[in-house]
Parts: C-alpha cells; structure tokens; sequence
C-alpha cells in the first residue's frame, strides 16, 4: 500500500468516526432538548398551580380572617413547598441546558 493510499484510507477513518460522534451527540442533544422541553412544561405547570394557591391563599385570609390559624399555616406550608420544588426544577433544567 503506497503513502497515499494509507492517507487516503485513513483520512476516511478519522471523517467516519468523526460523523459517528457527530450523530451521537446530535441525538444526544436532541434527547436532551426534549428533556429540557417536558421538564420547562412540568414547571410551568407548577407555577401556574403556585400562582392559584397564591391567589387562594389572599382570598380565604380575607374571608375568613383570624379563623385562618392553622390551615393558613398549612397552605403556607404547601406553598412553600411547591415553590421550593419550582426552584430545584428550575435549577436542574439549567443544569441540563
């Protein structure tokens, strides 16, 4: 096998196993970005919820006042800790980005 042909030979090496990884980070990515996708869709989602307990939370404090005591705390609570779990998603979706 001449010089050249040994190049050319592996030239079509380094070119192939350049394309495989190329594929294989593409789905990678596309993977990812349909990962990241549901991911912002579940925590939109947890927002909107967040918002309406929200909203709730001002209207049965009004309605109710000082009869509020415990189960305001809980729906504090909850609050609470919905918010915290919007956080950590927003956290690990840009991690995943």
């Amino acid at each position: 096998m001449s010089i050249k042909d040994d190049l050319e030979e592996n030239f079509e090496q380094l070119v192939e196993t350049l394309e495989k990884q190329r594929d294989q980070i593409k789905l990678k990515i596309h993977l990812g970005s349909m990962e990241a996708r549901e991911e912002w869709e579940h925590l939109e989602k947890k927002l909107q919820q967040l918002k309406v307990k929200q909203e709730d939370i001002k209207n049965k404090a009004d309605q109710i006042g000082e009869e509020v005591g415990v189960a305001g705390k809980k729906i504090k609570e909850a609050t609470k800790d919905l918010g915290k779990e919007i956080k950590a998603g927003y956290e690990r979706l840009r991690d995943l980005l």
